[in-house]
């Protein structure tokens, strides 16, 4: 039973592994074929570093997928878990509570260690041999030491509550478990804009001038109250572009990279920000918080019963009394299972996308600005314009660029001014 187990989960890890190295093969044929041929694709002539990049870009992450596949087989064939439980045991004699802290942070922190090569190579090789990288050395190591603690002064405490819980809660402690990360999970949201994104970036309110006025305008036109508009230091780091909301409630602020201020008119940034606005109208972000507190809690219950399920342990060397060094092993091993869940989760974002994209149209005057956008970000950040569709509805939260082109230029965008709200939605 045990070794048949374990020929399933390897079996099922290595089919994930094959998937996606046969997916990114068929993207790369399929893009080169597109981009070979632009007017029969309906692309525009592209950038032939865009095929490079895409290549640069599959070739690392077949590195690191194929390590870090190696290393989970072997650390859970080989008993590693064991190892570990024991060195917490050894920590902290009678006091499980403790010992098991120090076991998921001894766990997760060897894992953040060893994929640090893959991003110094990412950043430093990869990202600079296509004159995206800006970061400097010393940037990248205080932004490693800094994400650790940040990681530590949130995940620690988290840790102990979800440990003590499943000690104090019996077999369902799944139920106060899942209620424990989701509010977690809310906590960073309220978190994130005031306190962690100002460990790494400069925040600077935008200037006066046509562009706020603008956007300023439109946020009262759709009745979007957003208490500040903020331009990041993106470019230190790199040559990327992006725009996002962040917090929520009186604490919500739209953030532009310094790059995106200086790439789109002050039209096409109109575009953008009616986009994100968008999204706030139809409550897609609400609608996703509530997916992922189910998906939360389906994790929650399935990760309680796999704790207890003898064979589980014994395939996974759970050794007796540790339930962290389970949670653990849980993380480490789920995802050849969770994998198959991404294709359905992103299917319900594209649709989103397309949605706040018609959103756009109506409370920006037409898809023209919105096109244009995505065009010049597109062009920007060096992004293949003709993936493959299996590709792009396996993998992609947001649709590929021309489809979500096509869409808006051929749908009607009939909202009434001042009320971009009812436009088709």
């Amino acid at each position: 039973m045990v070794s048949a187990l374990v020929w399933i989960y390897a079996g099922l890890a290595l089919a994930v592994f094959a998937w996606e190295w046969l997916l990114d093969v068929w993207n790369e044929r399929h893009s080169a074929r597109k981009q070979a041929e632009p007017a029969a694709s309906g692309a525009p002539p592209s950038d032939p570093r865009v095929l490079e990049y895409l290549r640069a870009r599959n070739r690392l992450s077949h590195a690191e997928s194929g390590f870090f596949l190696a290393l989970t087989l072997a650390c859970v064939v080989g008993g590693v878990p064991e190892w570990f439980g024991a060195l917490a045991g050894t920590l902290a004699v009678d006091r499980p509570l403790l010992g098991g802290v120090l076991t998921l942070a001894l766990f997760f922190f060897a894992w953040d260690l060893l994929r640090v090569p893959v991003e110094w190579y990412e950043t430093f090789r990869l990202e600079a041999a296509f004159g995206f990288n800006r970061t400097t050395p010393g940037t990248f190591v205080a932004d490693l030491l800094k994400g650790w603690l940040v990681k530590a002064l949130l995940c620690l405490p988290l840790a102990f509550a979800a440990l003590w819980l499943l000690l104090a809660s019996g077999r369902e402690w799944w139920l106060p478990a899942s209620a424990l990360f989701i509010g977690f999970q809310l906590l960073v949201l309220f978190l994130y804009p005031r306190f962690i994104a100002p460990l790494f970036n400069k925040f600077e309110p935008l200037e006066e001038g046509a562009l706020k006025t603008a956007l300023e305008e439109l946020a009262v036109r759709c009745r979007f109250p957003v208490k500040a508009v903020a331009v990041m230091d993106g470019s230190r780091r790199s040559g990327h572009s992006n725009a996002y909301f962040t917090g929520f409630g009186r604490n919500r602020r739209l953030v532009l990279y310094d790059t995106l201020v200086r790439q789109l008119t002050v039209e096409e940034l109109r575009a953008v920000l009616a986009h994100e606005i968008g999204h706030y109208r139809c409550g897609h972000i609400q609608k996703l918080l509530l997916l992922m507190s189910v998906l939360v809690s389906g994790v929650m219950f399935g990760m309680s019963r796999a704790l207890e399920w003898e064979a589980f342990r014994a395939v996974f060397h759970v050794p007796a009394g540790q339930p962290a060094v389970g949670l653990a092993v849980f993380a480490l091993v789920a995802g050849p299972f969770l994998f198959w869940l991404g294709p359905c989760l992103h299917a319900l974002q594209r649709r989103f996308e397309f949605q706040a994209d018609a959103f756009a149209a109506a409370a920006a005057g037409g898809a023209a600005p919105m096109s244009s956008a995505l065009l010049r970000l597109a062009e920007k950040n060096l992004e293949n314009l003709t993936p493959l569709p299996l590709y792009s509805a396996w993998h992609h939260s947001h649709p590929a660029i021309l489809e979500r082109i096509a869409t808006l230029e051929g749908r009607e965008c009939g909202g009434k001014p001042g009320q971009p709200e009812t436009s088709g939605l």
